[in-house]
């Protein structure tokens, strides 16, 4: 065996710049948190060679005074926090204290800032342990910070970089994600002398979302604000009509620092779930703020993920603020009546935006001010049935095609999911079943066992590791409790204390159900049972897609029409 032997300084300062700094990417985030804790309204981030040769960042915040400059790129040396206990009561985004000093580690870095206070500013220089004193120069208030040749002395870590356009691609989309969770900032990035982004002038999130994202969602980002106590979830998501093929588009900040967390991301899943087709994902920008003292931001080198102190409870604030947004947003105006013929609600799929939902109804349908009659028909009765699957409507203004199927589909699933929600009856099974499950699933069992209770189970523990069913809910009355009971404790394992979304889980029979009572394609349909159909798509919770994620309608304006016309 070696003898044991102390590492020296240089050695431990080059690890611990490692955890901290491992591409390009690393130091721009570390660079970009500080200029925003400075209280910058303008950032400025010049790359060349994918910040290997050269990584600018410029900003115009508070600065730091020419005698604490040498003390800013000191190892471990920070204005955030003074004591062990601020790491759990800081709101600032950087705080570690060793990013510059990582930086300078790993490359030759330059610093040149000046406060307010002050006519001069001042600069310095570094390099590994070198340490430069400040000279005064002539700057404007604020900091520029310069990084050249990154890994100059670590050839060893350059071997794990990719490609120049690589690297540049995630610091595009790490400055995509920061443009979009402070909109109130102006950015611009310059890559190779090339202005890759500028955000002057774009202001609002929904204008900023259609500038990285494509001018498509600029009128179809649904608002999420839900506030429960100190918790407060913030941000936009795209409508459920308008999806993506992978995560790209979501960015997720807990006290607005950018994180990575798998819980989170099945939270949005879970929201989204009954409403977009599986496969696709929303474009989300989503703001988590919470008591710092409730979550712990020091569990990774480079702040990309988080612990919470009690994750289910965040899980769960994330699925319903997900969902008030969404029903905010399709729930319409009750006109005082319902009509006997049930039916469901509007959306489209994939990544090209052509129709709302509940406005759009309003105003092509030219819903009266006052309270119609029953036999009031808003679009004056003129509809066409094409192919006895699809119902034209003439909506004055616009044209309204709508699939029969899959809007009385949508309907009746949420009438079934929301009787199944509200009446949790019990069906005893012909036989107790016994599950055998491992140690830690029978642990969790244990702790969790009154609240599997409360969704309609009657289980008891059986023996070693093993548990016994006696009942079911009668919402999940199928061939194998098992196999739900054991999803639903590997839930409570994955997120705890999340509360179980019983009917969620059942998505699948509830829409079989919905799907065979609801009206088929070559069912001619009366003027009646068209209105009633409306009506009922007006008045559904949720009028985005059918339960599959497919579209209810699409509307074609005169705009449209001159267009396939060429007449514009």
């Amino acid at each position: 065996m070696n003898e044991i032997k102390r590492l020296d300084a240089l050695t431990i300062s080059k690890i611990a710049a490692g955890e901290v700094i491992d591409r390009p990417v690393s130091v721009v985030k570390e660079l970009v948190e500080n200029s925003i804790d400075a209280g910058a309204t303008r950032i400025q981030v010049t790359l060349q060679r994918g910040g290997l040769d050269l990584i600018r960042v410029v900003d115009n915040g508070a600065g730091i005074s020419s005698d604490q400059l040498a003390l800013a790129i000191t190892d471990h040396a920070t204005s955030k926090i003074q004591s062990m206990e601020d790491l759990y009561s800081i709101y600032s985004m950087g705080f570690r204290g060793e990013a510059l000093a990582s930086i300078r580690h790993v490359s030759h870095l330059t610093v040149t800032s000046r406060v307010a206070t002050v006519p001069l500013g001042a600069m310095i220089t570094a390099s590994g342990a070198h340490i430069g004193s400040p000279a005064p120069v002539a700057y404007e208030i604020g900091t520029q910070i310069q990084v050249m040749d990154l890994f100059r002395n670590m050839p060893v870590r350059q071997k794990f970089l990719k490609s120049a356009a690589t690297e540049f691609s995630y610091v595009n989309e790490l400055m995509i994600g920061m443009a979009l969770l402070h909109p109130y900032i102006e950015f611009t990035l310059t890559h190779d002398g090339k202005e890759i982004i500028n955000t002057i002038g774009v202001s609002s999130l929904e204008d900023r979302s259609a500038l990285f994202w494509g001018k498509a969602l600029r009128h179809h980002m649904l608002n999420i604000d839900f506030s429960l106590s100190e918790f407060r979830i913030q941000g936009k998501i795209s409508e459920p009509s308008v999806t993506f093929s992978s995560r790209a588009k979501q960015i997720v900040s807990v006290n607005d620092r950018i994180i990575r967390s798998a819980v989170l991301q099945k939270a949005i899943s879970q929201a989204m779930a009954d409403t977009i087709p599986s496969g696709r994902f929303p474009g989300i920008v989503l703001r988590i703020l919470v008591p710092p003292d409730q979550v712990d931001i020091n569990i990774h080198p480079q702040k990309q993920d988080v612990r919470f102190v009690n994750s289910g409870f965040i899980f769960d604030l994330i699925v319903k603020a997900i969902r008030s947004a969404i029903n905010e947003r399709s729930a319409p105006r009750d006109p005082g009546y319902h009509l006997a013929v049930p039916m469901s609600v509007p959306t489209w799929g994939g990544e090209t935006v052509t129709a709302s939902h509940t406005e759009v109804l309003f105003r092509a349908l030219q819903w009266p001010s006052a309270e119609p009659s029953a036999s009031a028909v808003p679009f004056g009765g003129t509809f066409l049935q094409l192919f006895e699957t699809y119902i034209v409507i003439d909506a004055g203004k616009s044209m309204l095609i709508l699939d029969q199927h899959a809007v009385h589909e949508r309907i009746l699933y949420e009438q079934i999911k929301n009787r199944s929600a509200q009446v949790a009856y019990q069906q005893p099974l012909l036989a107790a079943q016994v599950i055998s499950l491992t140690a830690p699933q029978y642990a969790r069992c244990q702790e969790v066992l009154d609240a599997i209770r409360e969704l309609g189970f009657e289980i008891e523990e059986f023996g070693a590791n093993q548990i016994v069913i006696r009942q079911v809910p009668v919402t999940l009355a199928g061939p194998s409790p098992d196999t739900v009971v054991v999803a639903l404790i590997s839930q409570l394992m994955e997120v705890e204390s999340s509360v179980w979304d019983q009917v969620l889980q059942d998505k699948d029979r509830l829409q079989r159900m919905a799907c065979r009572a609801a009206i088929k394609a070559g069912k001619r349909m009366s003027a009646l049972e068209v209105q009633s159909m409306i009506f009922d798509l007006i008045r559904s919770p949720n009028n985005f897609t059918c339960p599959h994620g497919r579209p209810l309608f699409i509307e074609w304006t005169k705009a449209d029409f001159e267009r396939m016309f060429l007449r514009t």
